[in-house]
């Protein structure tokens, strides 16, 4: 089933709760939900069990026969609760689910990319303007917010966009909020480019940026940059390798995705000119400093440290990186097994478990000897 195919009602509570979620993780404060909020609730393929519910005053809910306490939680606390309910009496498999605040019809509530999401009460007057709305809420967060979608969604399920940049139509336009409206703010998405660019660091993005188009942004490659080899490590953990043009300007990459970065994306561009160290510790045959050119897959890296030492566990591989992040792969796993290692990354192969048969031997030998003196 399709969301087409909801009622009208599932269908803006889908949206409204997509719209909440994804920028509600952006702000620096998250919404903690208070007595008398009206709450969406959406199971994804299950309407039956999505409900709009209100907090009642003693800071429950009540939801399917069961009284939730869900007063000073955020939304996606509620998600998981609602997640163990509905799971634990096996009604429903790994359900999706989504829980978004509502505001009272004397309220709007401000979310998203601003600095204090929360429900805001229009206690004088009817309406405000789009730009108090969002200035009652602190103002937008100045590097992530994406001024050029501003959301304003209507009692009646109306989803309204603003453009809210310098220059854009709605700049000195009045648009107003007015009670019982949403105001949301969406947020940038960030791809961090690192290697030899001349302005390494994080770059904020909107939808998805072409990979030399990132470049020209960053200031643009230094003369050590091998271009031949550009490594993109994709946020679901997928590896790539492509060749970039010199000239930014040309465009005969066309859409091929592989040209282009998204949200929590990583760009490394690594030197021609020299070879960095990588370092592979742990139970291989030659465990130290590497010298590599650039980024290479986990298993290159164990097979450049002379291959795994008998009894190595590659299931719980460790890879501490360079900025002191540390993840936990398995490098049996087809897919985690090309996660790449760049220059100044350490990869650490754990000893796995092993029988100890002088132990068990031994421990066979003596209980032998006592059950020989016990059935005398």
């Amino acid at each position: 089933m399709t969301i087409h195919q909801y009622p009208p009602f599932i269908r803006f509570t889908v949206i409204l709760a997509v719209l909440i979620l994804l920028t509600s993780t952006a702000s620096g404060d998250t919404y903690q939900i208070q007595p008398g909020d009206g709450l969406f609730i959406v199971v994804i393929g299950q309407p039956e069990y999505s409900q709009s519910v209100k907090v009642r005053i003693d800071g429950m809910i009540s939801y399917f026969g069961k009284d939730l306490l869900v007063v000073g939680r955020t939304p996606e606390e509620v998600n998981a609760m609602i997640r163990a309910s509905l799971t634990e009496p096996g009604t429903i498999k790994e359900p999706i689910i989504m829980v978004s605040p509502r505001p009272a019809e004397k309220e709007i509530f401000v979310g998203g990319a601003v600095k204090l999401p929360a429900r805001y009460p229009l206690l004088l007057q009817d309406e405000i303007g789009l730009y108090h709305a969002i200035t009652t809420a602190g103002g937008f967060l100045e590097e992530s917010a994406d001024r050029k979608s501003i959301q304003v969604i209507r009692q009646n399920g109306e989803i309204e966009e603003y453009d809210l940049s310098a220059g854009g139509p709605y700049k000195y336009k009045s648009v107003l909020v007015r009670r019982g409206d949403l105001v949301l703010v969406p947020s940038l998405g960030a791809v961090d480019v690192k290697g030899q660019v001349k302005e390494p660091g994080q770059l904020r993005i909107r939808g998805r940026i072409r990979i030399d188009e990132a470049l020209a942004r960053m200031g643009g490659y230094t003369e050590d940059a091998n271009l031949s080899e550009v490594a993109i490590m994709r946020a679901n953990g997928e590896n790539i390798v492509v060749t970039v043009s010199e000239q930014f300007w040309q465009t005969q990459y066309g859409d091929n995705a592989d040209y282009y970065l998204k949200d929590g994306d990583t760009l490394y561009v690594p030197n021609a000119n020299r070879m960095e160290p990588i370092y592979v510790l742990g139970y291989v045959r030659n465990p130290g400093e590497h010298k590599v050119r650039g980024p290479i897959s986990s298993l290159k890296a164990i097979a450049l440290a002379g291959g795994r030492e008998k009894g190595a566990n590659l299931t719980k591989v460790k890879i501490t990186r360079k900025d002191e992040t540390v993840q936990e792969v398995n490098l049996n796993a087809p897919q985690e097994s090309e996660i790449l290692l760049y220059p100044g990354d350490i990869l650490d192969i754990p000893k796995g478990w092993q029988i100890n048969w002088s132990v068990v031997l031994s421990f066979i030998t003596v209980t032998t000897a006592v059950v020989s003196i016990l059935t005398r």
